[in-house]
């Protein structure tokens, strides 16, 4: 967690002189940003394991998390805004209190009031490390959208020029591709944790289409694309009206049965995406330990996804029922 605190620290840094010696909107940027805002991420999220995460019911603040823009023209107040708060952390770094402090039964009342605030003060800080990361995440994948753009116009021109493709363009192009998947992907979990249960399915499907067209259906990381995009598609179903959790929504009734189909399917994707690649572990000859320890593993999580398939079709057919 702490280096990923550094890490955000120099690549905000990094963001702010690229900006000054490139232009804001200049694709090349695209890469650092993609850095800063992963790292923001991850910083947000580890304060999020460390403070134990919030409450089932409990809403996130949405306030800071602001819908994805086209352009990026104030893109870069935000880079400067974090780079900011990466200073104040580090000038603060020297002051910050003992993880235990023991005080006696006199100033307990106090000393729990001191906690609650400090736990509030962290939540909000890692809301808006997250929002600042959408952000800086979003104006990427514009900068990596453009760059992509530009690598195909220059393949077209070589091809109507009678030229061929060049092995570095190529892997380039893979290269801005992937970057784009990834962005989508940490959008979503971004959309994720602040219950933005639409904008995550909307992110998790573009990634998915990316990564469909660069990996092999027996890749992991294919059936991890559709195993998360189910996930987000059971929590959109739940549709809520008012401040009542998931569990109250379902027993209402308010669910998209489509939405809720769709989970399955994508889930069901992910298994049949799993089991290949099982199939092709199985299939080497010579099987050392480790491999028959990764199969029983890969095994074991197949039967944890069939067995949520079942669930998500079950509910699905209660409340049809009902």
């Amino acid at each position: 967690w702490s280096s990923d605190v550094c890490s955000s620290d120099l690549f905000a840094r990094a963001a702010e002189l690229q900006a000054e010696l490139n232009g804001e909107m200049d694709p090349t940027n695209a890469e650092v940003l993609f850095l800063y805002g992963r790292s923001l991420f991850r910083v947000g999220q580890g304060k999020s394991d460390v403070l134990g995460g919030r409450a089932g019911g409990e809403k996130k603040k949405k306030e800071g998390v602001k819908p994805k823009k086209e352009e990026g023209g104030a893109g870069m107040a935000v880079i400067a805004e974090g780079a900011e708060k990466a200073e104040e952390r580090a000038e603060e770094g020297g002051d910050k209190k003992p993880l235990f402090q023991f005080t006696g039964d006199e100033n307990f009342e106090d000393s729990d009031d001191d906690e609650d605030a400090d736990a509030e003060g962290e939540e909000e800080e890692e809301d808006d490390e997250l929002a600042t990361a959408f952000e800086v995440l979003d104006l990427a994948r514009v900068l990596f959208t453009r760059r992509l753009e530009e690598l195909a116009a220059a393949s077209d021109e070589d091809t109507g020029k009678g030229k061929e493709a060049d092995a570095g363009d190529s892997s380039l192009t893979r290269h801005v591709k992937e970057r784009i998947a990834d962005t989508h992907d940490l959008l979503a979990e971004i959309a994720l944790e602040s219950e933005r249960f639409p904008s995550a399915v909307a992110d998790f499907k573009a990634a998915l289409s990316l990564k469909k067209e660069l990996y092999e259906k027996a890749s992991e990381v294919i059936a991890e694309a559709h195993y998360k995009l189910s996930l987000a598609l059971e929590f959109a179903s739940m549709t809520t009206t008012g401040e009542g959790d998931e569990e109250a929504a379902a027993a209402e009734g308010v669910v998209d049965e489509e939405m809720r189909g769709e989970a399955a399917s994508e889930m069901q994707s992910a298994i049949e995406s799993t089991k290949l690649k099982l199939a092709a572990k199985e299939a080497e000859e010579d099987q050392t330990e480790e491999t028959a320890s990764q199969i029983k593993d890969v095994k074991e999580i197949v039967a944890e996804m069939e067995q949520r398939v079942c669930l998500i079709r079950l509910s699905y057919s209660y409340l049809n029922t009902y």
